[in-house]
């Protein structure tokens, strides 16, 4: 449900202030996230920096938009990113050491165009982005984040070793929990320091509320699907060579 302006009561809010818990409409500041410098101009009242939510406040839930991802997946940018994916499968086997430098490439390039995904549908545009949008010269980079977020991820699990399996239970619970937020972190912001920071991805999911948690059930299923398939047709596939 769309949340309204603290002080226009028929206008949807577009910006909201965390720590005075306030909500803005377009009236009482002009413009989008563009039209201030970095992005996020300062609360009327306390003067700390806001966030845009223009476009998150009268967007549909994601859960109303079943068959809407399934056409957005056929749309030429993400078909041309599963045929790319398809094609470096089936040729890194061929290409002895340089298959590694084709592989970390289009990993890179998938990794930057899935991002970009998130980002532009965060902004409210449902069309897919091209796959040429992702050719910008963010790929290298964004993908260094992500292995930069599971190294720092993996790292403090080794240090929690230390304390006991009941520890390290706990924290590989919570990873599964923030990851998609950090994601999406990742994406809008293009910060590492910001994705990794565990106070902020909590803001964030507690901000998004139960849907977050909907989400979250939603990732893991679909994910964890095609090993659950693999095993219930293991034993129908015919025996190796």
């Amino acid at each position: 449900m769309a949340e309204p302006c603290n002080y226009h009561a028929s206008a949807e809010a577009a910006w909201h202030c965390q720590p005075c818990s306030r909500h803005y409409c377009s009236s009482c500041i002009p413009g989008s996230s563009a039209n201030y410098h970095s992005g996020r101009p300062d609360c009327p009242l306390c003067h700390k920096p806001i966030e845009y939510i223009g476009a998150s406040n009268s967007a549909k839930p994601f859960w109303q938009m079943g068959l809407f991802y399934f056409k957005y997946a056929l749309q030429p940018g993400p078909l041309t990113v599963l045929a790319l994916a398809t094609a470096v499968s089936l040729m890194i086997s061929g290409l002895g050491i340089i298959s590694l430098a084709v592989l970390l490439a289009a990993i890179a390039l998938v990794t930057r165009y899935s991002l970009l995904v998130i980002e532009k549908l965060a902004g409210g545009q449902l069309e897919a982005p091209d796959f040429g949008d992702a050719l910008d010269g963010n790929s290298a980079p964004l993908f260094l984040k992500v292995i930069g977020m599971t190294l720092i991820a993996g790292f403090a699990g080794y240090k929690l070793m230390a304390l006991g399996q009941g520890a390290l239970q706990l924290y590989s619970i919570a990873l599964s929990l923030l990851a998609p937020a950090a994601m999406i972190v990742l994406a809008l912001e293009g910060s590492l320091r910001a994705a990794i920071n565990p106070l902020k991805l909590l803001q964030f999911t507690v901000i998004i509320g139960w849907p977050y948690l909907l989400l979250w059930i939603t990732t893991s299923a679909v994910s964890a699907a095609p090993g659950y398939l693999l095993l219930l047709v293991a034993d129908k596939l015919p025996p190796g060579p």
